[in-house]
């Protein structure tokens, strides 16, 4: 049995009391700095998101704005009097304007078209489209990710892994790019691509009208105002 000294505030075969409750302290005040960081982080993290959702919105209006002036008031007066409720597909509910819908029609008309397959690509122009929206939504993840301020080492790791991922994506999509648009390829060149999160694809909406007619790219400018 262990012999208890109360002069000493120690017990045989134990810590002493005083160690025991340094050690409380220690835990406690690590316990309350990681709190702190967590706050600092989620404040960082927080105005992150709300300059990213606040550059979403104007790029979001001006597309509006400029497809709206390119389909002329006709089109849309039309779009205002499609309907917006929702409707079951069979596995969930979706908007009857959401992009998932779009697209298939669009992949539809083109094989109503007998267009599925444009003349110099194996793929249907949508689906090489609606891939290349979804690499500008990877992009700017994977860009909020290296920001981040205070990053982990496995922050980091998965921020350096999600880019080298999206560069070997991209780099495949260029193949496919390269046989839509050929003429894109000089200026798909001029860039650095050490930063694939930054790197401009040239979709149709990253460039102006005149550029669509330079490279040949108006058919698959309305297919992009569509998906969007």
């Amino acid at each position: 049995m262990s012999r208890l000294v109360f002069g000493l505030g120690v017990a045989k075969d134990s810590q002493p009391f005083c160690m025991i409750k340094l050690d409380e302290e220690r835990i406690r005040f690590t316990n309350n700095d990681w709190n702190v960081m967590k706050m600092h982080k989620l404040t960082d993290s927080l105005f992150v998101k709300l300059n990213h959702a606040k550059a979403t919105v104007q790029r979001k209006l001006s597309h509006y704005k400029a497809m709206s002036k390119h389909n002329g008031q006709h089109r849309v007066e039309a779009w205002l009097r499609l309907s917006t409720e929702p409707v079951w597909n069979g596995k969930e509910v979706e908007s009857v304007l959401g992009q998932g819908k779009v697209l298939r029609d669009l992949l539809e008309c083109e094989i109503n078209d007998n267009q599925a397959l444009d003349l110099r690509s194996n793929a249907p122009i949508a689906l090489f489209i609606n891939r290349g929206m979804k690499f500008q939504a990877q992009q700017r993840t994977v860009e909020n990710l290296l920001r981040r301020p205070d990053q982990t080492p496995t922050e980091t790791s998965e921020a350096s892994r999600q880019q080298v991922s999206l560069r070997i994506a991209i780099d495949k999509w260029r193949v496919e790019q390269q046989q839509q648009c050929p003429s894109l390829m000089d200026l798909v060149v001029d860039q650095d691509f050490s930063q694939p999160e930054t790197e401009t694809l040239y979709l149709p909406s990253d460039l102006s009208e005149e550029q669509w007619e330079t490279h040949g790219l108006r058919r698959l400018a309305n297919v992009e105002m569509r998906l969007r």
